[in-house]
């Protein structure tokens, strides 16, 4: 066999080798699809039972609600909207993933995999995982998160202080509130969570109420739920917002801008 021959025979047994390799490895490699995947919180106040006194107050809540995109589901007796939170981070079979603006990322997967998608809000050290199916290119992964705890604001944190370290009322230099004490402006308070448009800007701490709700809703706490998950540390161990220290009284206030004692809105959007 001369030269020429053999280079050729080498070549071709070569090129077969490599092409039977490849083969090999693309009947091993899984295909792979691009997946968009969407996660949203469900924020969620349930609704103290009512008597016939309260379904005024309850239709104005729900007027009062639409604001800031709650919505009330009858079925259940209580409100609801989905949030989105850029300040949270999430994973995917414990591959670390950037969510956009909207909440949403897409991510290439093995096809027909299922997912484990794991959220961890470092505010709140609160972690929550779900897992979604692998036959679809698009997922929207909703977590709960119940904030009723919310509008029976302060009990915790004023366990813990004797009677006489704050006066009956609230002032222009005390921040803690009496049970039904009426909102005025200038005053300092640990939260404006109570000067809803709809609402009559006075403060409850001993239980969710109507009142309460109505009060809530596009107060300057509920604005900044709705973009912020800060406000859901109010009662971890470190609070977001608080009557002590004074840096962090009204703290949602700042978030959206607003002023940080107390004021009542006028319209919606808090002018």
């Amino acid at each position: 066999m001369n030269r020429s021959k053999k280079i050729l025979s080498v070549f071709i047994a070569m090129t077969l080798m490599i092409t039977g390799f490849a083969l090999v490895a693309n009947a091993g490699s899984p295909t792979l699809d691009e997946k968009t995947l969407d996660v949203k919180f469900r924020q969620i106040i349930e609704m103290p039972e009512l008597d016939g006194d309260d379904s005024e107050l309850l239709e104005q809540a729900i007027e009062a609600a639409v604001a800031t995109g709650w919505f009330y589901n009858s079925a259940e007796q209580r409100f609801e909207r989905l949030v989105t939170y850029t300040d949270i981070e999430v994973t995917i079979d414990g591959a670390d993933i950037e969510l956009d603006s909207h909440g949403q990322a897409k991510v290439l997967t093995q096809t027909n995999k299922s997912l484990e998608v794991k959220v961890y809000d470092p505010v709140t050290n609160e972690s929550y995982a779900q897992l979604i199916s692998g036959d679809t290119t698009e997922a929207t992964v909703i977590f709960d998160v119940d904030i009723s705890y919310m509008i029976s604001v302060d009990n915790k944190s004023m366990e813990n202080l004797e009677k006489s370290d704050f006066t009956i009322n609230a002032s222009p230099t005390d921040p803690y509130w009496s049970n039904g004490e009426q909102g005025v402006y200038g005053y300092r308070l640990h939260c404006n969570r109570f000067n809803g448009y709809l609402g009559n800007g006075t403060y409850y701490s001993n239980q969710a109420s109507p009142s309460a709700i109505l009060n809530f809703f596009a107060s300057d706490c509920d604005w900044a739920l709705g973009s912020y998950s800060n406000c859901l540390a109010d009662y971890t161990s470190n609070p977001f917002c608080a009557a002590s220290p004074q840096s962090k009284q009204a703290s949602c206030s700042g978030l959206i801008g607003h002023y940080g004692r107390f004021h009542m809105h006028t319209t919606y959007t808090g002018n």
